[in-house]
């Protein structure tokens, strides 16, 4: 997974962004260069306000996780049920 120090910098520059697409976006660009833990990937997705958001965070997240194993960790962090199993579905889950 990403480095802590790094990854800090990462939500701190995700938190900045005015916009809920510009932060997807950032969060686009850097997960097609790094790996997340199921942790890390949860901390993310606070970061973002809105359900929808959420889910498309933890589906471009998740291709990119170091311990799938702990999925539930990333799942629980997206607030509404219908969000978390909107992810589930896409990802065959």
């Amino acid at each position: 997974p990403m480095k802590q120090k790094a990854f800090r910098a990462l939500v701190r520059d995700v938190k900045r962004q005015k916009y809920e697409q510009g932060r997807k976006e950032m969060v686009e660009l850097v997960a097609q260069q790094n790996l997340f833990s199921c942790e890390q990937a949860a901390n993310l997705i606070e970061t973002f306000k809105y359900g929808d958001d959420q889910a498309d965070v933890a589906i471009t997240l998740y291709p990119r996780l170091t311990d799938p194993e702990h999925l539930s960790k990333m799942l629980d962090a997206i607030k509404y049920k219908r969000d978390r199993e909107r992810v589930k579905k896409a990802l065959d889950l």
